[in-house]
């Protein structure tokens, strides 16, 4: 459930939390047109600490010690050592253009900005701006390869891993934005990264999870576009996923069963032998995941023989007439899920039909 805790007069756009929550009990929020909102009793009241408004908001992940808040704000980026006390521009380097027409979108922080001084903005028609001496200089840092140098959302995640959202494509750096490779070609309204390295993002189509190489819609998570995304350190856990959607709510993920199955109708019942059948399906299984196949020719009901292995001729034990499948698909990451779109078998028959007759039934 969810009860409102503050009466800003516009929107509220961005929400950072400091590393030690837990314990200081702090928080930022960033309007669009009603100032910077800070909370010190873990969002019981809100305070009013700046005029200044934008689209978003960093918390250092050594706040504890340094006090450092970052905010690219309509006009400008803004240092605070003070947690949010005083605030100062910080914006050598930044295009006029971007700061005239208010084109400052994301800020994000290294996880390791204790050591590395590293801070990363987004920014429309320019891309992103990298500074590595905390905020001094920002010189720009975009992908070589990227078309539209419209960056919209940036985010970091340990061992110098970041993700940047353009007009069109994600990116991500492992190398605190030194290099960086294509994960989406779609647009991404929010991106976020999850403890284990995964990206999550909020897409117009549905949330989407980039991990190892791969990006695809992932089955069970929030439904409907994307607007923002936040997640737990529970992650995979269930609950541990939020999505807020353009009709203003959040819907949390309940996580994948960890298995379920398909089964086919019988697709041939002709009065003849059927005495080996092999199958090839059109399916992808990521880590932790697994498609396990069997094959009955049975005669009424069905007397499943395998796990049979895809590709590979199975010879039936007990030979009947009757063909159907089955897939079993399994996950042990509540996170992601096998997909299955199409089975197409090839099989026998002991009479004078032709050998190996295929025939294709799309998964049901």
């Amino acid at each position: 459930s969810w009860m409102r805790v503050a009466a800003t007069t516009q929107p509220v756009v961005h929400l950072a939390l400091s590393p030690s929550f837990a314990s200081d009990r702090t928080g930022f929020a960033m309007t669009n047109g009603n100032g910077i909102w800070r909370t010190t009793d873990g969002g019981t009241s809100w305070v009013k600490i700046s005029g200044m408004s934008g689209f978003s908001i960093a918390v250092s992940p050594s706040y504890a010690s340094d006090q450092t808040v970052f905010a690219a704000t309509f006009a400008s980026i803004q240092k605070s050592s003070d947690g949010g006390g005083t605030w100062t521009d910080v914006n050598v380097g930044i295009d006029a253009t971007v700061l005239d027409n208010g084109d400052l979108r994301g800020i994000a922080i290294s996880r390791s900005y204790g050591t590395d001084r590293t801070v990363f903005a987004s920014a429309l028609g320019v891309g992103v701006y990298r500074s590595t001496d905390g905020g001094q200089q920002w010189p720009q840092a975009n992908p070589s390869d990227v078309t539209v140098p419209y960056a919209t959302v940036i985010a970091t995640g340990t061992n110098g891993a970041v993700a940047a959202a353009f007009l069109d494509s994600v990116y991500r750096s492992g190398d605190n934005g030194t290099s960086w490779t294509k994960i989406s070609s779609s647009e991404a309204n929010d991106v976020t990264f999850a403890p284990n390295g995964s990206i999550l993002m909020a897409t117009p189509a549905g949330t989407s999870r980039w991990q190892s190489g791969t990006s695809a819609i992932a089955g069970g998570w929030p439904g409907g576009a994307g607007k923002s995304i936040g997640v737990a350190s529970t992650y995979p856990a269930s609950g541990s996923v939020i999505a807020g959607r353009s009709n203003g709510a959040s819907r949390t993920f309940l996580g994948n069963q960890p298995s379920a199955v398909a089964v086919s109708k019988v697709i041939d019942a002709t009065n003849y032998r059927i005495p080996r059948a092999t199958v090839t399906p059109t399916a992808v299984t990521p880590a932790n995941t697994t498609i396990a196949y069997h094959l009955s020719v049975s005669d009424g009901a069905a007397v499943w023989e395998g796990p049979v292995a895809a590709g590979v001729a199975w010879t039936f034990k007990k030979v009947g007439s009757s063909l159907r499948w089955r897939a079993t698909l399994t996950t042990s990451d509540t996170a992601v899920t096998p997909t299955l779109s199409k089975v197409d078998i090839s099989y026998e028959a002991d009479d004078a039909l032709p050998a190996l007759t295929p025939t294709g039934a799309q998964a049901s």
